[in-house]
């Protein structure tokens, strides 16, 4: 995972549209997948009345069609200070802090009925995402969900393309998951192929 620099910087060219690769993940993030994302978890575990936290929040956008969607409080956390910033420019109905996503113990147990993180995991070895998904479900009352690239031929040949390009993150440098990966890691609970987002990611649901 890249240091906490790589990340201000980012979310810095996301504001001020630095590049054109970020301005293009920016508008397909806001007019598509955000809310995709949250359509899906809402579908699978209704979030209405519930309190939702979101490990690794960035733009915080997923986190405000949740919110629209019902869910009762909703929280982001996020290692970038520029990312919290970011979010909490554009989302006035949901709370948003800088947080380490290993070590999350000025949180209490059980704050959050579900936890869940969205394109970061793919970013850790397996002990760190162990220790990843630990610390998440220390957090969850009922359930931990986490989005991930999916081992699929297109989303192969897409990393690929980057690498191929000099690409060195988004897109370039993610593990791709299976139901098998999350066997892997220990988890048993459910795991589901999003045909909203173009199979290009997949989705596991861990009840506690």
């Amino acid at each position: 995972m890249e240091d906490k620099k790589y990340w201000d910087n980012y979310w810095v060219d996301n504001k001020e549209k630095h590049t054109f690769f970020n301005t293009l993940v920016d508008f397909a993030r806001k007019y598509y997948f955000a809310r995709a994302f949250a359509a899906f978890l809402d579908k699978n575990y209704p979030v209405a009345g519930k309190s939702v936290c979101e490990i690794g929040s960035g733009s915080g956008l997923t986190l405000s069609y949740l919110k629209k969607m019902g869910a009762r409080e909703c929280t982001g956390i996020d290692y970038s200070e520029e990312a919290v910033k970011y979010a909490q420019a554009n989302i006035k109905d949901c709370k948003f802090s800088v947080g380490d996503a290993f070590n999350l113990s000025s949180i209490p147990e059980k704050s959050f009925d579900i936890v869940y993180s969205l394109g970061f995991l793919e970013h850790y070895n397996r002990d760190e995402q162990k220790k990843l998904l630990a610390e998440q479900s220390r957090l969850a009352r009922e359930c931990v969900f986490i989005e991930v690239p999916y081992n699929s031929p297109h989303m192969s040949l897409l990393c690929y393309l980057n690498r191929k390009s000099g690409r060195t993150t988004t897109f370039s440098d993610e593990e791709l998951f299976s139901p098998k990966t999350f066997r892997e890691l220990g988890l048993t609970g459910k795991t589901k192929l999003m045909p909203n987002t173009f199979f290009i990611t997949i989705g596991h649901f861990e009840h506690l």
